[in-house]
């Protein structure tokens, strides 16, 4: 589970800053806003990190330089306004993504494929702003979901008002605070709703051996009403407390910073929004997208059919040990993308024969994987092993992984609800768990809207 929450954070581009305390100047309210007349012409830069250990020791700085996941990527940012509302309130922007250079820092092997970065430059997108509040995002159809997700970062850098109490960006629904100083403005994000860094069930991190910590923080400074720059950064700290594994870092930075306000009377200014995104990205104003970060699906492949091919192929990957590292987190989201293709009966003989150093992995792949399939052939392996020596470790590895997901199933529910009196009969650490994990799901259940199903679950 560790490495699948390793891949959602990389794919979130809201980023850090480290600042001087300051006295808090209460009395300043600035007014920000976009002309039409006018392209704003931004250096845009991104780098996301992930050192897959926390360090000790400057014995060990050549090695972290080296192993860290790690990638840059610079472009010239365009923004132009395309269209505004009669009192000036309201615009459809446009922004411009050219000369775009990525950089990969550990190996050949590209974290954003090359489609990603061609339809990164090749496509304009656009978003509606409201007094520093962004509305409603748009995107050419065939722009690459990477590419997308980025742009994404970008838009919610935009996003600045200073008496939002929450707001809604890549990172989902966030709780704001800003703080406002002479020549900069600070704004801290917490409890987001794509993070459940900090909840009601956060025992259930404690028992299970899984903790995360969480900030995110934007500064901006403006020239009279414009962005003159913009520098964010989020910082996760996951750590599973392993014997092989102390915890993993993802620090995440984005900024944009002015280059240059370039007159123009000639570029289009549309009559209505509708014009415009119908003639710059042939859409209509009903295709637009959330502001949060999409999830990206592992395309289908020639391992579809060869899924016992793929375990063998990336065992090494699939160690316990390898946890964090950015090639075992693509091998386990490949894992997971696979499985959900797979029948009961193959996922039964793959995790029969699976070798002791991967299986607690594979276990948390097919609960991840949450179809039918996948967590029947967890719970027949977990009922067959119930002499076993390490029959409490497997079932903890399934309880754990059961309790982070992020989108947890009424059959996930079903399932443990049924086991919960032959777990509870093992040992007291175990009944517990399960209830902890119980409580986790019936959380996730409520927030994802699915208070009907849950209404109906008795606890007897």
């Amino acid at each position: 589970m560790a490495m699948f929450i390793i891949i959602t954070y990389l794919l979130l581009f809201l980023p850090v800053y480290s600042l001087a305390t300051e006295q808090t100047n209460e009395t300043i309210n600035k007014s920000y806003g976009f002309q039409s007349n006018i392209d704003y012409i931004y250096h845009y830069a991104t780098d996301v990190h992930m050192d897959h250990k926390i360090w000790a020791g400057s014995e060990e700085s050549h090695t972290k330089r080296n192993t860290d996941a790690a990638f840059h990527l610079y472009a010239r940012l365009n923004l132009t306004s395309v269209w505004r509302s009669a009192n000036g309130e309201q615009h459809l922007l446009k922004i411009e993504l050219k000369d775009a250079r990525f950089l990969n820092r550990t190996s050949t092997h590209s974290m954003i494929d090359c489609l990603a970065l061609s339809t990164l430059t090749r496509y304009p997108s656009m978003f509606m702003w409201d007094q520093g509040t962004i509305s409603l995002t748009y995107f050419n159809e065939n722009d690459n979901l990477a590419a997308i997700n980025l742009k994404k970062g970008i838009i919610s850098l935009f996003q600045y008002k200073q008496d939002n109490a929450t707001e809604t960006d890549t990172l989902g629904k966030c709780n704001t605070e800003y703080r406002i100083y002479e020549d900069h403005l600070v704004k801290d994000k917490t409890e987001c709703s794509n993070i459940q860094y900090s909840d009601e069930y956060s025992s259930v991190k404690q028992v299970l051996n899984y903790s995360i910590d969480f900030q995110s923080t934007c500064v901006y400074t403006m020239d009279n009403s414009t962005i003159k720059s913009a520098s964010c950064s989020d910082m996760a700290f996951p750590r599973l407390i392993l014997p092989q594994v102390a915890g993993f870092r993802i620090i995440s930075r984005l900024s944009v910073d002015l280059i240059e306000k370039i007159d123009n009377d000639k570029h289009q200014v549309y009559l209505t929004s509708d014009a415009a995104l119908k003639s710059i990205l042939d859409i209509t104003a009903e295709q637009y997208h959330p502001l949060e970060t999409e999830k990206q699906v592992h395309p289908c492949d020639d391992y579809c059919e060869k899924f016992d091919e793929f375990i063998q192929d990336h065992s090494k990957e699939l160690t316990r040990s390898n946890i964090g590292k950015r090639a075992a987190s693509d091998a386990f989201l490949h894992l997971i993308a696979l499985t959900r293709r797979q029948s009961e009966s193959t996922l039964n003989k793959v995790l029969e024969k699976a070798s002791k150093t991967i299986k607690l992995t594979l276990i948390e792949a097919f609960v991840s994987a949450q179809t039918p399939a996948s967590l029947n052939a967890v719970l027949k392996y977990l009922d067959s092993s119930m002499n076993s020596k390490n029959k409490v470790e497997l079932i903890e590895v399934f309880l754990m992984t059961s309790a982070f997901a992020p989108r947890p199933s009424d059959l996930l529910l079903e399932k443990i609800l049924e086991r919960l009196s032959k777990f509870a009969s093992i040992d007291n650490q175990l009944e517990q768990s399960t209830y902890l994990t119980l409580g986790a799901i019936v959380n996730r259940l409520y927030d994802l809207n699915k208070k009907s199903s849950v209404s109906r679950v008795k606890f007897e």
